[in-house]
């Protein structure tokens, strides 16, 4: 009798044997004659005898399927393992001077850091060479995936401290090693067996970081991190010579750059930075998306005979002239004192 490791619906009853049929209650194949009765058993891939419940064949059926059932549960517990969800970017070419407070401030921007439910320390893993120095990178664990994507989208290729464009960091999503992957020769860490102190420590700080998550809006720069998803950077939307010919010519490009942007959304604010030699203009929007949708198709895009270049704002300081009064402003009547210091900070501002 030969296997039958398929659909029974697909089988045409006219080319079985006779002495074969399929129990729709039962959910098996069946042999029956006048002397036996067999089953098919799909896990051992074979007939079992069922003249005696109790037969060696029958046995084995039951052993095997168990050892089948554990082997099926373990190698579900470990997909699931590796399949955790990734809440950690790799942050590489940090100055040596960077410490856990800098990264913890600059970070906790994009979402809430985890702690260590013991220590109550965030979860900021500065790597260090065999003498103890920091070479330079570090691992940063988030509560949520989300911070992951947008401290990458913010970060990555970013001066970490605003005005020093020379230590530009490279943000990245961690890469962890499964918990079965490890060398022959190393030994497995026995997880310690925390106390009825520490398990109620834990708990409170895991309600804490849930009530973090809840209320959480940015570090104390409140709404700077959301300001700076609707902010675009463009640039060679002009060039100094054309500023020089005709000074009022800052009108009309404020106006076209106005009227191409508008397409994308509400235009918050445009800024013309007249003594940026790459011909820089802040266009803040009021939702992100507009921002996104709007750097998409201008970016490479031809104006005026330049090639634009579109990126989202974030944290760069642009030199303004005190004279030039471009600053149009549409989504507040406050009038704001015309300054560098308010220009280096005006993504901050209502």
């Amino acid at each position: 009798m030969s296997p039958l490791n398929t659909d029974p619906r697909s089988v045409d009853p006219k080319e079985l044997d006779k002495r074969i049929s399929y129990d729709e209650i039962q959910d098996r194949w069946s042999f029956k004659d006048d002397n036996d009765h067999y089953e098919y058993n799909t896990v051992l891939n074979k007939w079992i005898s069922m003249d005696n419940i109790d037969s060696s064949n029958h046995q084995e059926s039951l052993i095997e399927l168990k050892k089948r059932k554990l082997q099926q549960m373990k190698e579900e517990k470990l997909a699931k393992k590796k399949q955790r969800i990734n809440t950690g970017v790799y942050v590489s070419n940090l100055p040596l001077d960077c410490d856990s407070v800098e990264l913890n401030q600059l970070f906790s921007k994009y979402g809430v850091i985890s702690q260590d439910l013991l220590t109550n320390k965030p979860r900021i893993k500065r790597y260090v060479n065999s003498n103890g120095q920091f070479k330079g990178d570090a691992l940063i664990v988030y509560l949520k995936p989300e911070s992951v994507d947008l401290a990458i989208q913010m970060l990555d290729d970013a001066p970490i401290r605003v005005g020093d464009n020379s230590n530009r960091i490279k943000v990245e999503k961690a890469q962890f090693k499964p918990e079965n992957d490890t060398d022959d020769t190393s030994t497995p860490k026995e997880r310690r067996v925390l106390d009825d102190k520490e398990r109620e420590l834990v708990k409170k700080r895991l309600r804490q970081l849930n009530s973090r998550i809840e209320n959480w809006q940015g570090d104390d720069d409140n709404n700077v991190n959301l300001k700076w998803q609707k902010t675009m950077v463009l640039k060679r939307a002009f060039t100094l010579d054309e500023l020089k010919e005709d000074p009022e010519v800052l009108q009309d490009i404020e106006e076209d750059i106005m009227e191409e942007c508008g397409k994308f959304g509400k235009v918050e604010k445009i800024i013309v930075f007249d003594l940026e030699e790459e011909g820089v203009v802040l266009v803040r929007f009021t939702e992100p998306d507009s921002t996104t949708k709007c750097i998409e198709k201008m970016d490479g895009r031809y104006f005026a005979g330049q090639k634009l270049s579109a990126t989202r704002y974030n944290g760069e300081h642009f030199n303004k002239s005190h004279d030039n009064n471009s600053s149009t402003q549409l989504a507040t009547d406050s009038h704001e004192p015309d300054d560098n210091e308010r220009l280096q900070h005006f993504i901050a501002t209502s």
